[in-house]
């Protein structure tokens, strides 16, 4: 069988599930607009977030917000609606200091996010994340691992709806101008693209950017 052809018959099955799972409710990729490097246990922390229904469509749904200490206690955000489309507010407090990991579940998905350290009132900050590290954190904030195969990172994908990335490196000009701008990159009438502007900071591209290219044999 030709190569052509198997691609053909693997492209055809990928959108068939892809149909599938929309007619039969959709899935939803969370995105968290603030994400805070550590925590001060007993003040609030406020965060934001969208909703994208099946990754682009900014959609309002039942959502809430919670955290697991790594001490065993647990925590519940207030969670508000902005009054943009898609849009939340949340706020939380966690009562000890300690590995805080914060969940935001909706009616069509939920975030995949790492541990944040949470500090006592009056204790130095900890150390600034490392650039790498600090872009593994954002590509599971952005809701990047829905979309995205990743097998370097324990996240669950919802749809493989663009190019795996595990173990992957790109120009870093490219993969920044295609971070920063997505449909103007690649073109609006690009086969199979279809990946919404995140409007990402210089920062957070830089950091996603740096993480997605980083030297394999280095432990971060």
């Amino acid at each position: 069988m030709q190569r052509s052809t198997i691609r053909s018959i693997v492209l055809t099955a990928l959108l068939l599930i892809l149909a599938t799972t929309a007619s039969a409710g959709g899935w939803a990729v969370i995105t968290i607009q603030s994400l805070p490097e550590y925590l001060v246990a007993g003040k609030p922390a406020t965060m934001t977030f969208l909703i994208r229904q099946h990754g682009r469509t900014l959609a309002d749904m039942n959502a809430s917000l919670s955290a697991a200490g790594s001490n065993g206690l647990s925590a519940k955000g207030v969670v508000t609606r902005t009054g943009n489309p898609g849009e939340y507010k949340a706020v939380l407090s966690v009562p000890q200091p300690g590995d805080w990991t914060i969940r935001i579940d909706a009616d069509l998905g939920e975030s995949n996010l790492r541990p944040i350290r949470a500090i006592g009132e009056g204790d130095p900050a900890p150390a600034p994340l490392g650039e790498v590290v600090r872009g593994e954190h954002l590509f599971l904030a952005k809701g990047c691992v829905n979309c995205h195969i990743n097998k370097e990172v324990a996240a669950r994908n919802l749809v493989p709806a663009g190019p795996e990335l595990t173990g992957k490196k790109y120009p870093p000009d490219f993969l920044k101008k295609f971070l920063a701008d997505p449909a103007g990159t690649m073109g609006k009438s690009a086969e199979g693209f279809d990946m919404p502007d995140l409007n990402l900071s210089k920062i957070e591209i830089d950091a996603i950017a740096a993480f997605i290219n980083r030297d394999r044999s280095i432990k971060y």
